[in-house]
């Protein structure tokens, strides 16, 4: 009986590290181009893609572009939510 327990335990072992590894792997890979919010005519601002690789998981840094502009993630036609270092 020992033989057969304990294979089936390093069998359930290992699978639930691998189904853990890919969630983490998920997870991370949250990258979306930054936009920058233009409002130089303030009734139309609109959102200006700066192709710069950003995160959507919270950091304690600002994706920025080389001007310091804080960039967003465009959602529609708007691009209300901040952006995270990658």
């Amino acid at each position: 009986m020992k033989k057969f327990i304990l294979p089936v335990c390093v069998g359930l072992l290992a699978t639930g590290a691998a189904l853990t590894t890919q969630s983490f792997k998920a997870h991370n890979s949250a990258i979306v181009d930054g936009h920058m919010l233009d409002v130089s005519d303030p009734a139309n601002p609109k959102c200006v893609n700066t192709f710069i690789e950003c995160s959507t998981i919270p950091s304690p840094f600002a994706c920025q572009d080389g001007d310091g502009n804080v960039l967003r993630e465009l959602q529609g036609t708007s691009c209300p939510e901040s952006l995270y270092r990658p």
